[in-house]
């Protein structure tokens, strides 16, 4: 008996499989089942695959140091048979996502697939497989293949979960190394809650067959948010059903061209009602959800037809205004059953409607669930929420039954009054504004004598329609001062586009005023909050936007003190004037970024009631290019107990140029003022200056008074390259300090300073520091290092 017990002890200690980690040292391509010693890739799979135990496959290669490590396969990787993790992450240097909207993560391993012919970049035949924090690309079929083999064919699979991984894109973000995405033949995971397990996919993810869930992830839109492809997801083959793409915590950001999300002969219960669907291209063709890859399919009466999600019938908005905190909404959904269901209703808003009427859906407002038992039944409800509805937003909603799936999207309707539209340079006012002759003049008379609810809008269609060449309005006499809240945009008018690049303005402006000809001493004078001034050209006067008191402003993708070339200088005098708080200079999308050159004061901020004020994502004292001086004297000017002002935001910094100062504080303006993440370079003084008297000495003890409390900077005794970056050893006067390191090509002539690239930050809890700043920077082309300090949201001179 004891030796039969024996036996037993001896099958199950060593006759169950036992789980190993195997560690990818080298990013070459050599064959083989040993893992040990030196072992690529193709080598970890294979041994994975003689073990039935659900093994892990780590990286630890050490060279390079930094940056992308590629492995290029000269054949089809091994075809994933038994369960296993590969694992990204473990490879140092490598971080997961934490931004809650995109994508910060940081990944190294990168799978390029351009030497393996027409192969499956990971294929999968396996149940309990993941794949995290992985870049694929460039495989002629599809970067992971779940229920394919290496060849394409299908195979059985289950229990597949891709999280963290960038497919078809690099670390870079934004730039598609193309294979489709994924095709998915068996259920899988893709995404999650959590923000860590975010993946960004570009090109084609195809769903075959299995119930997957796909929830929280970037699709054909890179890790900062722009969408760089239109192809997106397809759902297609007949036993495509009850797949979850999106859900209210986690939904999905797809870019859509032309359609994003397409059922193609699926069957019911496919739940698509939670995502943000992100028009892609200069025409907004979004159609976010097909049923039946045929377009638009209209509703019937009764709900009677069948096809992919049994093509249920979109809500109809009725009725949709705003309210404080949202919005109210009513319409009609045709079910057409006599029993009592539930329904979901999601509402998504818009700044504008697809060109087929329907969608897009960029923004998902939320869910409220109703009860349906008969034909074309009625609802309404109140949608509470933190979405701004910007002028010009658009309404649509989607209808979800659970058994039967989500519809696609309704028809658009529109929160505002129509714009009036401005086709006249002249400067006549006879009282109407129309078709037949409407003024700038006659428009700002008309918005401030409009009653009714809804933000109104001056549009411009000015001829010549076509072509890009400079309208030019000059006003004979003062405009009128803007007394109700209008967003006056000149990217309406026919030619214009807004910016897309990342770093300065390709933005196209043909809509310029202009006070020169007429000494006009006003451009616009906004007198009431939520008024926004976008894709103007604004040169020629005293102040070319002036701010009243109380007026919070919203003043974005505009040439101001530039003709609409942006490279012309126009001077003001001072190019923009607010007293308000959560006003917003430029933004942190790029379409946002305002040029703000010529001009004696590019922003002149006044009042203890500045506070929360944004001045971010601009460019000072230079053209659109960024190569030309346009200087200003003063880039930004704060004033008479400006505090609490923001300027530069780590993801929309300001980049000022060639100016006497980038950002000056009087005498009498207050604290609080945050004035970290910008770029400055080539200023004739100094770029930050507390009292615009010139450097301020640091004092002992930092006991004196001023703007921004005349923060001392930081003392600098030590700064040295290593291997990661840089080691900096100094001392602060305050605590806790958070300390900007900055790099220059060479020193401001008062010795202190520009900072032409920001480094990074540390956070100090003592008087002296010796810190390390791990930065990529070129710290050869940039050799100079100066530093800031920001205590109690105040931010120093330069060291």
């Amino acid at each position: 008996m004891l030796r039969y017990l024996g036996f037993i002890y001896i099958f199950f200690v060593h006759g169950l499989a036992q789980a190993a980690t195997f560690i990818v040292t080298s990013a070459a391509d050599t064959a083989g089942s040993s893992c040990t010693g030196t072992c690529t890739l193709r080598q970890a799979i294979t041994a994975a695959n003689a073990t039935a135990a659900a093994d892990t496959i780590n990286f630890n290669i050490t060279s390079p140091v930094r940056g992308e490590i590629l492995i290029s396969p000269a054949s089809p990787l091994p075809t994933i048979t038994q369960p296993l993790t590969i694992n990204g992450y473990s490879q140092s240097g490598t971080r997961v996502n934490d931004d809650p909207v995109l994508s910060n993560a940081q990944l190294r391993i990168r799978i390029d697939g351009v030497n393996t012919g027409n192969a499956e970049g990971l294929s999968i035949c396996a149940s309990n497989v993941t794949i995290r924090g992985l870049m694929i690309t460039r495989f002629g079929q599809r970067g992971v293949g779940v229920g394919t083999d290496n060849g394409g064919l299908l195979c059985a699979a289950s229990l597949v979960a891709l999280h963290g991984n960038f497919l078809g894109i690099t670390n870079a973000g934004v730039l598609a190394a193309n294979n489709s995405a994924a095709f998915i033949s068996a259920n899988t995971t893709i995404g999650s809650i959590n923000v860590q397990d975010r993946n960004v996919f570009v090109g084609v993810t195809n769903i075959n067959a299995g119930q997957s869930t796909i929830v929280g992830n970037l699709f054909n839109i890179d890790r900062n948010g722009l969408a760089i492809s239109s192809s997106s997801i397809f759902l297609f083959n007949n036993g495509v059903n009850t797949q979850v793409i999106g859900s209210v915590l986690a939904p999905n950001r797809i870019a859509c061209r032309n359609t994003a999300i397409i059922l193609d002969g699926a069957l019911a219960n496919n739940l698509l009602n939670a995502n943000h669907f992100i028009p892609a291209g200069s025409n907004n063709t979004c159609q976010p959800i097909d049923l039946g890859n045929d377009g638009v399919t209209a509703n019937d009466l009764n709900d009677l037809d069948s096809g992919p999600n049994n093509l249920q019938n979109f809500p109809v908005i009725t009725a949709a205004a705003r309210i404080a905190g949202g919005l109210s909404l009513s319409g009609t959904l045709d079910v057409g059953h006599a029993g009592s269901f539930s329904y979901d209703i999601a509402l998504y808003a818009s700044s504008s409607c697809s060109a087929n009427g329907h969608g897009p859906g960029e923004r998902l407002l939320g869910i409220a669930s109703r009860n349906f038992s008969s034909t074309v039944e009625g609802f309404s409800f109140t949608q509470l929420t933190s979405d701004a509805l910007a002028p010009g937003t658009v309404i649509t909603a989607t209808a979800t039954r659970t058994g039967v799936g989500t519809s696609e999207m309704s028809a658009c309707f529109a929160l505002d009054p129509l714009p009036l539209v401005v086709n006249s340079t002249d400067d006549v006012a006879d009282g109407a504004c129309n078709a037949t002759h409407c003024s700038l003049r006659e428009a700002i008379i008309a918005v401030n004598n409009s009653s009714g609810g809804g933000l109104q809008r001056i549009h411009f269609a000015v001829p010549p329609l076509s072509g890009t060449s400079e309208i030019l309005i000059q006003p004979t006499t003062r405009l009128p001062d803007i007394t109700k809240a209008v967003t006056i945009d000149g990217y309406s008018q026919p030619g214009t586009t807004v910016n897309t690049d990342p770093l300065v303005s390709n933005a196209v402006l043909r809509v310029r005023l202009d006070g020169n000809a007429n000494n006009i001493s006003a451009g616009l004078t906004l007198c009431t909050s939520g008024t926004q001034v976008r894709g103007l050209a604004i040169t020629g006067f005293l102040d070319g936007i002036f701010g009243c008191d109380g007026a919070a402003m919203t003043v974005v993708g505009n040439f101001i003190g530039l003709r609409s070339d942006g490279i012309t200088a126009g001077n003001n005098n001072i190019s923009t004037r607010s007293t308000n708080a959560l006003s917003r200079f430029g933004g942190q999308a790029l379409a946002d970024r305002n040029v703000i050159a010529s001009s004696n004061i590019g922003i002149l901020i006044n009042g203890a009631t500045s506070a929360g004020t944004q001045v971010i994502g601009n460019l000072f004292g230079t053209d659109r290019s960024g190569t030309l001086s346009r200087p200003n004297v003063n880039s930004i000017r704060l004033n008479t107990n400006a505090q609490g002002v923001l300027i530069g935001r780590p993801d929309a910094p300001n980049r000022f140029r060639a100016s006497v100062n980038a950002i000056d504080l009087t005498n009498s303006a207050g604290v609080g003022n945050t004035l970290a993440f910008n770029s400055f370079s080539n200023h004739s003084s100094i770029a930050i200056d507390l009292g615009a008297n010139g450097l301020t000495a640091n004092d002992s003890g930092d006991n004196d008074t001023g703007p921004n409390e005349l923060l001392n900077f930081p003392e600098l005794t030590l700064a040295e390259r290593n291997p990661s970056g840089l080691r900096l050893v100094g001392s602060v006067s305050r605590q806790p300090t958070t300390l900007f390191a900055y790099a220059s090509a060479s020193c401001n002539a008062s010795g202190h300073g520009d900072g032409e690239i920001l480094l990074g930050a540390a956070t100090l809890t003592g008087l002296s520091f010796d810190v390390q700043i791990n930065t990529d920077a070129d710290l050869t082309a940039f050799p100079v290092i100066t530093t800031t300090a920001t205590f109690n949201n105040s931010t120093s001179e330069f060291s």
